[in-house]
């Protein structure tokens, strides 16, 4: 038996704690034992050595493991991850009827791309492609995409009728990413009408900051706008939920408790969320992005001085959710080209086929599928928070791996851990399960 490489003891004030990413589990110690688990942690004490009682108790939490437990724990996450990915029966496809924008955002990835529409020629193409999967996959999703695709609203439209009406693959639903401005009554009614799950909306902080962030390319303002339109969609398509996405760099981020109160009271009662997403420093990004211990430290700050007591903190056990890692995954640009990551549009070197002749640059996508997340990271697999962290983007690493480009995607830091640890023990104080008595 041997101390468990994800244990993590450390002090709170005059309090004692024990935490073990394996199990997720989080412990108070009373002086002795953690005197005592002190000494085993640093060598200073041998396993064997401690009383039946303590060694059956650190046992059962995981906290002394045998000699390959911890690493087997590693190969049955990665085995249930390889399962996932290549079994799936949804075949998911993010479309982009255009990679034009009526926005030129200082963070997009996606500026100079072309702003021609999906041709008739290539959606039929496309529900060739679509047809050829009908053996291995039992249903569709679709995610519309851009640039911002309500500018092709009307390619949207023909190419939704023509799917619902050809695919030999029957669609689940579909989702869609927009910048909001464009959105009228003529929209709503085809997405009510086909039954639009979702929709994905930014708003950059207040009015002000919003409108020196989300910048429509005609210098007119877009915020009350987008506001507006967001009433509309609520009232006329109820059933479709709204994601109202803020996106936080160092530049807005004390924005956010602001609007999320004015705007989930504005839409209290509506199939509408508000919820902060970070912007993630790509090519040609021009605002300064968190580091992961900022990130860690904004949600600390909003829990302790904006009274956002509802945050989910406490950790829980990931593989990583990057879609490009799954088989039937594609992103499909308007001339029908394939690219496994959404940030890869109109990237040559990024393509990894055609929707006519299928996938012709394996190399590219066994990159992504298999050599890119957190289990084949050396630096991820000696890390004590392992089991929950999500890796980081798998797009760095391939372009490590591609372009040698250095790379930082650690989305937790321990310091940053353990005040959520902090707040999850304050918020359970009197949860006698948080306490281990020796």
């Amino acid at each position: 038996m041997k101390w468990s490489k994800f244990n993590i003891l450390f002090k709170i004030s005059e309090f004692n704690f024990l935490y073990n990413s394996k199990s997720n589990s989080f412990f108070k110690l009373e002086n002795d034992l953690y005197r005592e688990i002190s000494l085993l942690e640093s060598g200073e004490k041998a396993i064997d050595s401690l009383s039946p009682e303590t060694y059956e108790l650190l046992k059962s939490k995981d906290i002394i493991v045998g000699d390959y437990d911890d690493e087997n724990f590693i190969s049955q996450m990665l085995f249930l991850k390889r399962k996932t990915q290549f079994n799936g029966t949804t075949l998911g496809l993010v479309i982009a009827p255009t990679l034009g924008c009526n926005f030129r955002c200082p963070y997009c990835y996606e500026s100079g791309l072309p702003s021609n529409r999906m041709k008739a020629d290539v959606q039929e193409q496309l529900l060739e492609f679509i047809n050829l999967h009908k053996i291995r996959t039992k249903d569709l999703s679709i995610y519309w995409h851009g640039g911002e695709p309500l500018l092709a609203f009307n390619t949207m439209k023909s190419l939704f009728y023509k799917i619902r009406e050809k695919s030999e693959i029957p669609v689940n639903g579909h989702r869609m990413v927009t910048n909001g401005y464009l959105f009228n009554l003529k929209m709503c009614s085809f997405f009510k009408e086909t039954n639009l799950n979702y929709v994905q909306i930014t708003v950059d902080g207040t009015e002000e900051t919003h409108n020196a962030n989300r910048i429509h390319k005609s210098g007119v303002p877009t915020y009350q706008k987008i506001i507006e339109n967001i009433d509309m969609i609520t009232d006329e398509m109820p059933n479709c939920k709204v994601g109202v996405r803020v996106n936080i760099h160092n530049d807005n981020k004390w924005d956010y408790p602001n609007i999320y109160y004015e705007l989930s009271e504005r839409w209290k009662g509506k199939n509408c969320s508000v919820y902060p997403a970070f912007v993630i420093p790509q090519t040609g990004c021009k605002v300064s992005c968190l580091s992961s211990t900022e990130k860690m430290h904004f949600y600390t700050e909003l829990y302790r001085k904006y009274n956002f007591k509802d945050l989910k903190l406490k950790p829980s056990i990931k593989s990583g959710a990057c879609s490009a890692i799954y088989e039937h995954h594609y992103i499909i640009d308007p001339e029908g080209f394939l690219f496994k990551c959404w940030a890869d549009f109109g990237l040559e070197d990024r393509k990894i086929g055609h929707i006519s002749s299928g996938i012709t640059n394996w190399k590219f996508v066994s990159e992504y599928m298999v050599n890119s997340d957190k289990f084949v990271d050396e630096k991820c697999l000696k890390c004590r928070v392992f089991p929950i962290c999500e890796g980081g983007c798998n797009r760095f690493r391939v372009d490590k791996n591609y372009l040698n480009i250095p790379y930082n995607v650690c989305p937790i830091d321990e310091t940053g851990l353990i005040d959520y640890l902090r707040i999850i023990y304050e918020q359970t104080i009197k949860n006698e399960e948080l306490r281990i008595n020796n």
